[in-house]
This record gives C-alpha cells, structure tokens and sequence, in this order.
C-alpha cells in the first residue's frame, strides 16, 4: 500500500493555484469573484461530475443544519457547491496538501470560506477521516435507511 507521502507526491503540484487561476482568467471569468458553477468542469472530476454531486446531496436530504465531511475533497467543488446550495458546513480531507490549498484559495474567491473549511493537515487527517466516515455513512444508513458505507 502507498504511504500518504507517495500518494501526495504523485498528485501533488505546487503551482496548481496559479495554473487554475490563469486558464480561469483566460477564459473570461472574474477571478476575483467566482461562482462555484464557474469551477464546476474543473473541480469535480469524479464519476458523473456536478450531477453526481448533487444526485447524492439529494439523498441526503440535506436541509442546511448539517456539517458534511468530505473526505477526498480534490480541490473542494462538491464542498463548495453543498455549501452553496444547500447551506451546510463542510469539512474538506484530503491527502494531497496542494489540493486542500487550493480548496480554501478557491473558497475565499467564491465568497464560500465561511461554511467550508480545510485544514491545513488535512492529508495527515484524511486517512482517520475515511474511516469516520464510513462509520457515520453505516450510522444514518442503518437509522434513515438512506445511504450504505462505501467499501
């Protein structure tokens, strides 16, 4: 198994603020005032993307009093976007400490710092954070018959 170290090194890029900021830039938008749909082809690469993101927001049934974990938050959309749409408050985890940089650059920019945040040790966090997760995902399945771990 890779160690956390390997894992951040080989995903990781020092630049990886600069880079996004310019091709937003070149692209038209205001920088300085993002919207998270602005980000959205960039910042959620998973399966199915933004429509994923809000496909599972909806099965939570997410009413704004909740503190989301995202564990392998990437550079922070889907963080950003259930803060945003549904009002929640998000932790983002990562293994990657460029990625969890960059999430909380892009959260100043979306005016969205003050319902997500991610630590700056989050990569040494992430791995405690998966497992809290399942254990909370096994919880609220069991009790709302609405979600079941991810093995």
């Amino acid at each position: 198994m890779a160690s956390t170290q390997t894992i951040a090194q080989h995903y990781g890029r020092a630049d990886l603020g600069t880079v996004i900021l310019a091709a937003l830039n070149a692209a038209g938008k205001n920088i300085d005032r993002l919207e998270p749909d602005d980000l959205a082809p960039i910042d959620e690469l998973h399966s199915r993307g933004r429509e994923s993101t809000s496909d599972l927001a909806q099965l939570l049934a997410l009413n704004g009093d909740e503190t989301v974990l995202d564990v392998g938050c990437g550079i922070g959309g889907p963080s950003r976007y259930l803060a945003k749409t549904y009002g929640c408050r998000v932790t983002g985890l990562d293994l990657t400490p460029e990625f969890c940089q960059v999430a909380a650059m892009l959260a100043e920019r979306t005016g969205l710092a003050g319902k997500v945040e991610y630590p700056r040790r989050c990569a040494g966090h992430a791995i405690r954070g998966q497992q809290l997760r399942r254990r909370l995902v096994t919880e609220r399945g069991d009790e709302h018959r609405r979600s079941r771990p991810v093995e």
